[in-house]
């Protein structure tokens, strides 16, 4: 007859889905994408306010004869 051994030892692994995985991808993702949509827009409105202010305030420019 067998029989099991009493000093029988069980290990369980875990280890991160594959969907688990690629959220944590996703949420860097999302954090990168803001960040370089705040850097971009700090610059885009710096160049901006000139840009209007240079069309709103055109003058006649003056000939010289």
């Amino acid at each position: 007859m067998i029989s099991q051994d009493t000093t029988k030892t069980a290990s369980y692994r875990s280890s991160t889905m594959i969907l688990d995985f690629l959220g944590d991808i996703g949420g860097f993702k999302e954090a990168l994408m803001l960040l370089l949509f705040l850097f971009g827009e700090y610059f885009s409105s710096l160049l901006f306010v000139p840009q209007v202010g240079k069309e709103l305030y055109k003058g006649k420019k003056k000939s010289v004869n």
